[in-house]
């Protein structure tokens, strides 16, 4: 999170944590790995080549977990992962199509997603 938005400040928003928090878990890791993820300071914040390669392997690693985790569902015979919708303003004023009500109707019918 922290990487993707560049700030301690605004992941702090997102995540819901103090910036404290989040730079102590940093140093934690950076501690365990045994290298800088990071610069940080009044200059501002950007990673450091080894920070980006760990960041790169992260999302991989990540990447693969999850999809192990889809699989392993699939084989139980249920359907999991994120669904991501994307509609237009206009989606309100139609009375065609109750969103909410096509939503609940799909999580009714596939609730691991």
């Amino acid at each position: 999170c922290w990487a993707r938005l560049e700030s301690y400040s605004r992941a702090q928003q997102e995540l819901g944590i103090s910036v404290s928090a989040i730079s102590n878990a940093m140093s934690q890791l950076e501690g365990q790995l045994g290298f800088t993820l990071c610069q940080r300071g009044r200059g501002g914040f950007s990673l450091t080549e080894k920070g980006q390669q760990f960041l790169q392997q992260a999302i991989r690693v990540l990447s693969e977990l999850n999809e192990l985790e889809r699989q392993s569902a699939l084989l139980k015979g249920e359907h999991s992962g994120t669904l991501c919708i994307s509609t237009l303003d206009s989606i309100e004023t139609e009375t065609a199509l109750s969103l909410p009500v096509v939503l609940r109707s799909f999580s009714d019918k596939f609730p691991h997603v």
